[in-house]
């Protein structure tokens, strides 16, 4: 069953542009590359998966906006602690204060980032900053994870848990976007490839 469905869909931006979105049919447990060129709407494409942009045309979500995470390019940290920022995800969900740490603990320890709890964010690296951030996206335990070009900002180790994480199985939805295939394009499910964007 279809959780995400996008039809016949575009977003106009100011200035004359707009992004035709491609047909899409998101089911449960999916794994998904999206492609295509800088510019071309790859980023526009998850803001409306995740529900933050809504676009004309056919836009369908069986899920609701709580139960979709979506990990920007360049995501933003508080100027708090690594722990305390993947933490502050579940003071929002009715998590009691007192699990709040362990979860926290685990999601970090899920993206090889535990080290990494004690420091703020101008004491980490791009790749770090990431990672706490990718952390922060799963602590909530999503049904559906956005990953707008993850490998882009990571070292080795990181890129080594984004692509373990898209190969282990399990229910949990995951839509990423890259320029071209690349290493992701072997362990997904399916690949769509977006249009160039269109000039009015």
């Amino acid at each position: 069953m279809s959780i995400l469905r996008v039809e016949g869909a575009r977003v106009r931006f100011p200035g004359g542009t707009s992004v035709a979105l491609p047909e899409l049919r998101v089911e449960a447990g999916d794994r998904l590359l999206v492609t295509g060129r800088n510019g071309s709407g790859k980023s526009t494409l998850l803001r409306v998966l995740a529900m933050l942009v809504t676009p004309e045309g056919r836009f369908e979500a069986e899920v609701p906006p709580r139960e979709v995470a979506l990990l920007p390019q360049r995501p933003y940290l508080f100027r708090m602690r690594s722990l305390a920022n993947v933490a502050l995800a579940l003071s929002s969900r009715n998590i009691p204060r007192g699990e709040r740490r362990g979860r926290a603990e685990a999601a970090l320890a899920r993206v090889g980032a535990s080290h990494l709890a004690a420091r703020r964010p101008d004491e980490l690296s791009t790749g770090e900053l990431q990672r706490v951030a990718l952390a922060r996206a799963l602590v909530t335990e999503p049904r559906v994870l956005l990953l707008d070009e993850p490998l882009g900002p990571l070292d080795a180790a990181g890129i080594e848990r984004v692509e373990g994480l898209v190969s282990e199985p399990g229910d949990l939805t995951i839509v990423l976007t890259a320029p071209a295939p690349g290493p992701l394009g072997r362990l997904v499910g399916r690949v769509v490839e977006m249009p160039d964007r269109e000039q009015r």
